[in-house]
């Protein structure tokens, strides 16, 4: 559908990357099972923050009760057109 498809390119679609202290035990996103400490393979929040900016990925935020959780938040392009077709 055209109309459809011009509201999500208007309004672009928000990613979200988080990750816990502790990774998720149940969960679909695969990804989220890694804690943060893993992933990165550092405790160090200022070190995660670099190897962000270092990637010129999104800004981290650490958000929870705690601030212990990583997360990540980005808008981008909702349609990706194939350069053959």
């Amino acid at each position: 559908d055209p109309d459809l498809r011009r509201k999500f390119q208007d309004k672009k679609i928000l990613y979200r990357r988080q990750h816990g202290k502790v990774g998720e035990r149940w969960t679909f996103d695969v990804g989220a099972m890694l804690p943060w400490t893993q992933l990165f393979g550092t405790s160090s929040r200022a070190e995660v923050e670099k190897i962000a900016r270092e990637e010129e990925s999104p800004p981290v935020q650490w958000v929870g009760p705690n601030q212990e959780t990583f997360l990540q938040e980005w808008k981008d392009e909702p349609c990706q057109y194939h350069p053959i077709s």
